[in-house]
């Protein structure tokens, strides 16, 4: 009987060290928290003209010599795009999403990793050995042709999740055509009403001359005053519209406001 028990414990001892073995031969994970400072602090800190967005966009315009990149007097729209393609917070996460569905595909098909456990129970009666051991390993073995249908679903997301990918870089860019017209369009009217505001400030300046010499009634010279503030209320509007679409011009851009 002693020697029995001897057998089993060298048995679970032998099953303790090769599932050890088979552990270490496995794949570890261990989280990497996020430090959402740091990522703040990269995020303000990225330029159009930072390092490598000047390589990225030269290589986007290697096919038309007649673009250059030169963010140094401002962007145009095909040098805002290329900075959007590269910066785009939703075209950096599907790419992301897809660089994770090519890893998932290379590793698909695969076994799963080997499962240890190891049980120890204690016997409450009152006997030689109430201490019990016991170890043991599993280990899945896939059925025919599953491993090759893993393999092709995780080709086949890769696949869909590179499309997303690109359809997002569409989107982004589309959106940000759209906004750079609309903001084109609020800094033209945002200027012409500056250019009225001021004529009707010269006008003004001439009715209250009229008035004094009495040649101009006084509820006549009021009227230039009512839209020269009519003209301001619109004028600050048109303001906070232009700002707003600069905003938002930055941020499809992947820039800090």
């Amino acid at each position: 009987m002693k020697r029995f028990h001897r057998a089993v414990q060298s048995l679970c001892v032998s099953l303790m060290l090769a599932g050890t073995g088979l552990a270490a031969g496995c794949v570890s994970y261990s989280p990497d928290p996020v430090d959402l400072r740091q990522h703040d602090r990269a995020w303000r800190d990225r330029s159009p003209s930072g390092a490598g967005v000047k390589e990225w966009a030269d290589r986007l315009f290697a096919d038309s010599p007649s673009s250059i990149y030169d963010p140094s007097d401002g962007l145009d729209l095909n040098e805002a795009c290329a900075v959007a393609l590269l910066f785009n917070v939703d075209a950096r996460i599907a790419r992301a999403q897809a660089g994770v569905a090519l890893a998932d595909a290379g590793n698909a098909g695969r076994w799963d990793d080997p499962e240890f456990h190891i049980e120890i129970g204690s016997i409450l009666a009152n006997v030689d050995r109430p201490f019990l051991l016991s170890a043991g390993i599993g280990i899945t073995i896939p059925l025919s042709g599953r491993a090759g249908a893993e393999r092709d679903r995780a080709i086949a997301e890769h696949g869909v999740s590179m499309a997303l990918a690109f359809v997002a870089e569409l989107e982004a860019l589309a959106s940000l055509r759209r906004t750079w017209r609309e903001l084109a369009a609020a800094r033209e009217r945002l200027s012409l009403i500056e250019s009225l505001i001021s004529d009707i400030e010269t006008a003004h300046r001439q009715a209250l001359a009229g008035h004094q010499a009495g040649k101009l009634k006084r509820a006549d010279a009021r009227l230039f005053e009512i839209e020269l503030e009519s003209r301001r209320i619109e004028q600050a509007r048109e303001a906070a519209n232009t700002s707003r679409l600069e905003s938002q011009a930055l941020s499809l851009m992947g820039l800090a406001p």
